[in-house]
């Protein structure tokens, strides 16, 4: 069964026959070329001066009279030796310098030299001393990133016109030797090559190739906002290669490659954009916008609030002509009223004319009774004026100017003086209670605010609604805290943060799955949240654990994912 598993065997087998040859032929410590092959017809020998050599100093004690001072006793006496460097001859003393001890005088002074020697040597001749015969140097056909194959070659320098490769001279990664030099490669790794020389001996030289990707970017695309538009919105692409990367100018939304990763539209459709590595493999990816325009809903709703009052338009309009019908006859009939008065006023005249007596006798009938109304009937007058009051508050008809019929006597009344009674103290506690009676009845009793409400008119309703609405938006995003990052010089919100706290601390809970790895976030406290903020530590909390490299402020991070 072993040997009908074909790979299997070809794997030992490339294994054993690697170990034959490393044994066979093991690698020099310069693996990179040949060193030259000395012989004995590279050497002669020749006579050379040696010149190196420099004086020992030794120190003694000699005893001495001194000429100078008189005195016997221990002098300085400094030694001097010639010694070889390289020890081709024996050190040799060449005098010294007696000094006394007790006032300096040199008794003997000795100037030391060195001396030179002749002696014989063999040498290298042939000029190949510390150089190789010949250096191995290999390369690839192409070194900038690609998503094709890559041809890996091997070359052999020869200096030394003694030296000479072997008949099949080149092994590819411990492979068989032959005399191919050149070797194709699909896939990044390191690969190396031995050469053997006519003497059998080897020499190796490794190449890693690691500039071929094969395999496209990732790329997916999103859009600035999902809600409804009439402004337009920004198509963003995200995309990412593992190996060579993206190119410096990757993205193309309409043909043409350039670094710009966003694209701005202005109407409805399908956009699709291409993206393509450092190697040249593209990815592609698309997008349905189908929400620029006007919201539907607000397209609806005014259409509905049009509707609304083109109908209050022609109710008003109806009503407006009903009152200006019912006016216009009001004013019919007091014309004719006017007319009929002034018909009997002639005809009564014309009687008063025809009748001298009866005119005379009317007359002081006349005379009395306003005699009656200017004396005793004046309190009854004031007090029916009075009794009238709440009629003449009431709104007055629509009467032409010239019109002087109806109920308006005032041409015929007599001016007088109205006199007020004296109030006596029970009177004035009646008023009292008749004045506070209905504001304390219309606090405690009268209609509740939901009538009240119901009562007014539609753009009071309307206007009342929207400032709640207003207000209760306002308390909602003022206790709102969530994090946000920058996009454009925009904010795009990302998450919504729960703040908790203890004495000393304040937790920012934030959930992980909306945030993307090494991107920056800040987090925005609500007015609430900033006064707990005062004088406590933040701590950034994602998912009850920190993967975050937070700022000193509390509210900047960077999610690690």
């Amino acid at each position: 069964m072993f040997f009908k598993n074909k790979h299997l065997v070809r794997f030992v087998t490339s294994l054993i026959s690697a170990g034959i040859l490393l044994g066979a032929f093991p690698l020099p410590a310069a693996a990179a070329g040949f060193s030259h092959k000395h012989t004995s017809s590279c050497y002669k020998e020749v006579t050379k001066t040696c010149s190196d050599h420099e004086i020992s100093v030794g120190k003694e004690t000699v005893y001495r009279q001194c000429p100078q001072c008189g005195v016997t006793g221990a002098c300085y006496y400094e030694t001097y030796t010639d010694v070889c460097k390289a020890g081709r001859v024996g050190s040799l003393y060449v005098g010294g310098t007696v000094t006394c001890n007790n006032c300096g005088y040199v008794l003997e002074k000795c100037d030391p030299s060195t001396r030179t020697h002749k002696y014989k040597e063999k040498e290298l001749s042939c000029g190949m001393g510390g150089k190789e015969a010949a250096t191995i140097s290999v390369g690839a056909s192409e070194t900038g990133w690609t998503n094709k194959n890559v041809m890996v070659s091997c070359s052999v320098s020869i200096s030394d016109p003694s030296f000479s490769l072997a008949s099949a001279p080149y092994s590819f990664n411990g492979g068989g030797f032959g005399g191919t030099s050149s070797f194709e490669v699909s896939q990044n790794g390191s690969y190396s090559f031995t050469v053997m020389d006519s003497h059998g001996r080897t020499a190796s030289e490794s190449i890693s190739v690691g500039n071929i990707d094969k395999e496209a970017p990732q790329v997916s695309l999103s859009k600035s906002t999902s809600e409804w538009t009439e402004e337009g919105l920004t198509i963003s692409a995200s995309a990412s290669d593992a190996l060579s990367g993206l190119a410096d100018e990757a993205y193309s939304f309409s043909g043409g490659f350039s670094s710009n990763s966003s694209l701005f539209v202005t109407a409805n459709g399908t956009y699709s954009v291409t993206v393509r590595d450092r190697a040249g493999n593209t990815a592609s990816a698309s997008i349905e916008i189908s929400n620029i325009g006007r919201d539907p809903a607000i397209v609806a709703k005014e259409e509905e609030e049009k509707r609304r009052k083109e109908e209050e338009e022609r109710k008003r309009k109806e009503e407006e002509e009903r009152k200006k019908k019912e006016e216009e006859e009001k004013r019919k009939k007091e014309e004719e009223e006017k007319k009929r008065k002034a018909a009997e006023e002639e005809e009564k005249k014309k009687k008063q004319e025809d009748d001298p007596g009866k005119k005379e006798s009317g007359e002081d009938k006349k005379d009395q009774d306003d005699d009656k109304k200017s004396s005793g009937g004046l309190s009854s007058l004031i007090g029916s004026i009075i009794g009238k009051k709440d009629e003449v508050k009431e709104e007055p008809e629509d009467v032409s100017e010239n019109d002087t019929s109806g109920n308006d006597v005032s041409g015929n009344l007599i001016p007088f003086t109205e006199v007020k009674p004296t109030k006596t103290a029970s009177d004035k506690k009646t008023d009292i209670k008749s004045d506070i009676a209905p504001e304390a009845s219309d606090m405690g009793n009268s209609m509740s605010l939901w009538k009240r409400f119901s009562s007014l008119a539609a753009s009071a309703k309307m206007f009342i609604s929207g400032l709640a609405l207003v207000l209760l938006a306002a308390v909602i995003f003022s206790s709102l805290n969530f994090v946000y990052t920058l996009k454009e010089g925009k904010v795009k919100p990302v998450a919504v943060a729960r703040v908790k706290k203890d004495r000393k601390k304040l937790f920012v809970c934030i959930p992980s799955k909306p945030l993307e790895a090494d991107k920056d976030y800040k987090v925005f406290y609500s007015l609430w949240s900033r006064l707990l903020k005062k004088d406590r530590a933040v701590i950034i909390d994602v998912d009850g654990h920190y993967p975050v490299r937070a700022a000193n402020d509390g509210s900047s991070f960077v999610y690690n994912g």
